[in-house]
Order: structure tokens, then C-alpha cells, then sequence
């Protein structure tokens, strides 16, 4: 495999893995969700990085149940109402991009589609 490689290449890690694995997700259009999951990967990170085993699981536990839930849906909501916003304001200027170039081709058929008529008029008389 080593010599397989070109001089200035190097190993793929799992860190290129991770990287790629963002980058498909984004591309899928999953942009959103990968913002909230990683913010919630990284808080529950710090608020969980100074516990023993036993701390940690009392604190799984309280997040676990209904209740716990219920609080975690604030901060969550809180957070995908502007990511929401972005996506919707985004997906406003692609349809409008994608109107204008339209209308701009409909408008170019149409110009040909004349000319394409009066030289066939100009024939037959």
C-alpha cells in the first residue's frame, strides 16, 4: 500500500473520516441537524467532563426521564429557530434564483420561436 502512494499524500485518519462524514451530511442538506447534534454533543461534553461514573449516571438519569425531556426540548427549540430561519430564508432565494433563470430561458425560447415563425412565413409568400 506504501508505495501505492504518491510522495505527498498521506494516510487517511479517523479524523478525515469524521470531516467526510460532515461534508456528505451537509451536502445531503442536513446542515441543520448536524449544527444541533454536534451543539448538543459538545454541552453534554462540558457539563459531563469533571463527573465521576456515579455523577454522570445521576445526571443521565434526570435528563432521562419525561420531565428532563421536556426541559431539553426548550433549549433545542430555541436553538433550530434560527437554523429554521436560515434554511427557509435559503431555500426562498434558491427558488427565486431558479424563477429568474427560468424566466430568462422562457423568455429566450420565446424570442426564438418568433424568429423561427417569421422565417417560415417568409417562405411560403
Amino acid at each position: 500500500m506504501a508505495e501505492d502512494q504518491k510522495p505527498g499524500e498521506k494516510e487517511p485518519t479517523w479524523k478525515d473520516a469524521v470531516v467526510m462524514l460532515a461534508l456528505r451530511l451537509i451536502d445531503a442538506g442536513l446542515a441543520p441537524w448536524v449544527a444541533v447534534a454536534t451543539f448538543f454533543l459538545i454541552a453534554m461534553w462540558l457539563c459531563m467532563r469533571n463527573l465521576d461514573s456515579k455523577d454522570t449516571l445521576s445526571l443521565l438519569s434526570r435528563i432521562g426521564t419525561v420531565h428532563g425531556a421536556a426541559w431539553l426540548g426548550w433549549p433545542i427549540a430555541f436553538l433550530q429557530i434560527p437554523i429554521c430561519k436560515w434554511a427557509l430564508n435559503r431555500e426562498k432565494k434558491m427558488r427565486g434564483n431558479r424563477l429568474a433563470r427560468l424566466e430568462e430561458e422562457n423568455r429566450k425560447a420565446l424570442e426564438l420561436l418568433k424568429k423561427h415563425k417569421l422565417g417560415e412565413f417568409n417562405l411560403e409568400n
